[in-house]
């Protein structure tokens, strides 16, 4: 994470961004190390990455505009986790457990999750599970189940490209 901090200049440390951003400013400089070997210190600093201590170097990314869940779901299913831009509203930010059927957020979208998989429960239908960044303080220890189709979940989203 650190690595990402101080190397992926176009996302303004973890004020704002992408991970396409972050995946391309990865491909750029040449991979990312562990964080192990580059660790995380909540401060932004002078990119110190090394590439002979890198554990990825062929990466990049792929955007992805299927706004259909059934199409989200197939390449969830073929591809893995999804970096997803949702729209988070007071009740979005506020939220504790259960799956979230809130159509008080739109498609104003501002907060990147990721998305790592989806089920069916037999009274709210589907629904997305989404890894959020905030800390397992919030929501289901860091989670998130959300009824398909709110908060604008596939207008964009991206997928990592290893070559």
């Amino acid at each position: 994470e650190q690595n990402l901090v101080d190397c992926s200049r176009e996302n303004w440390a973890c004020f704002c961004g992408s991970t396409a951003w972050a995946l391309d400013d990865i491909a750029k400089i040449g991979g990312i190390e562990s964080e192990k070997d580059y660790p995380y210190n909540a401060d932004e600093g002078v990119c110190a990455f090394r590439k002979k201590g890198a554990v990825m170097t062929d990466l990049g990314s792929v955007l992805l505009h299927k706004k259909h869940d059934d199409a989200i779901k197939e390449v969830l299913a073929k591809y893995g986790p999804i970096a997803v831009i949702v729209d988070t509203s007071k009740d979005f930010l506020q939220y504790k457990s259960g799956i979230f059927n809130n159509n008080d957020c739109g498609v104003n979208v501002n907060h990147e999750l990721l998305l790592i998989g989806y089920d069916t429960d037999p009274k709210e239908g589907d629904y997305w599970i989404l890894k959020n960044e905030w800390s397992t303080d919030w929501g289901e220890e860091g989670y998130m189940r959300i009824k398909c189709g709110l908060c604008g979940i596939g207008i964009m989203s991206t997928i990592a490209k290893f070559e």
